[in-house]
């Protein structure tokens, strides 16, 4: 079975990153810089010339997009430049992730709160609707 490597694709004359291909593990011929042109719309319009692609380790992709701020091709080693988080920053994305996970269980549990009260209080809940609806269906009618 093939490993086909992740290519990145970026602009010769700047290094920015175009698009970058999945790797795979099957049994299928990796594709050409040509047919990766006409399969992906941010390739599409760019003259061949123009553009070029950079391979990493199969098994590495992954690892790249979820622990680096940032990453370009230097345009004279061609090779891929990767600035990862310094811990400090990963910490801090940690605490922030653990407060949004804390924010979210709050509001779930207020959720559930309100349905509780909802199914507790359903006849007041829907005599309070009952009036809310009569005194719109008044105003309309010119009735009050």
């Amino acid at each position: 079975m093939a490993q086909i490597k992740s290519k990145f694709y970026y602009e010769i004359s700047t290094g920015n990153i175009l698009q970058i291909t999945s790797e795979l593990q099957d049994d299928i011929l990796e594709s050409t810089k040509e047919q990766d042109m006409k399969k992906y719309d941010s390739l599409k319009n760019k003259i061949p010339d123009d553009i070029d692609y950079v391979e990493v380790e199969f098994g590495t992709l992954f690892n790249i997009l979820t622990t680096s701020k940032s990453y370009k091709v230097n345009i004279e080693t061609k090779k891929l430049e990767i600035e990862y988080y310094t811990q400090e920053e990963i910490d801090e994305r940690n605490t922030e992730y653990s407060q949004q996970v804390k924010n979210e269980q709050a509001l779930n549990d207020s959720i559930s709160n309100i349905s509780k009260y909802l199914k507790q209080n359903s006849n007041n809940i829907s005599e309070v609707e009952n009036y809310i609806l009569q005194k719109e269906q008044n105003k309309i009618l010119g009735v009050m």
